[in-house]
């Protein structure tokens, strides 16, 4: 379990305070040659947009095996979010494709609504995600 810090009063995006299971990170395994690594999971939150959480999927350095990972060193991982695992939510899904470098950031908003919400993050397959605890203004 992770806790990350107190939040600010400013009038912009920050870090949203939350209580996190396992870690920030997703680890997940993709289709080319077993390729596998963690992508890291950022949660902004903005008191001028209440209502919303804004994720960033910034994926770490992958690492795959053989001979298809030598031509093609891409692993492309398909991400899951749930909000609050009981009600009738929608998921939300997003491609995150990384080498052994890592990649580009991607970026998503929830319209969670505010309030305490349970956000759900994983990877399509063979993953290990988390779920944050977090209070959205």
């Amino acid at each position: 379990m992770s806790l990350v810090g107190a939040g600010s009063a400013a009038a912009r995006p920050y870090e949203a305070p939350r209580i996190t299971q396992y870690s920030d990170d997703i680890w997940a395994i993709g289709a080319n040659s077993s390729c596998r690594g963690a992508i890291h999971v950022g949660l902004k939150v903005d008191p001028a947009q209440p209502g919303k959480v804004f994720v960033t999927y910034t994926p770490r350095g992958f690492v795959g095996d053989g001979a298809g990972w030598k031509r093609n060193p891409v692993c492309v991982i398909n991400t899951n979010v749930i909000i609050d695992y009981f009600r009738q939510s929608p998921s939300w899904h997003k491609t995150v494709t990384a080498g052994p470098r890592g990649g580009k950031p991607v970026k998503l908003t929830l319209n969670s609504g505010s309030g305490l919400h349970v956000l759900a993050f994983g990877g399509i397959g063979a993953s290990w995600g988390n779920g944050s605890y977090l209070i959205v203004p």
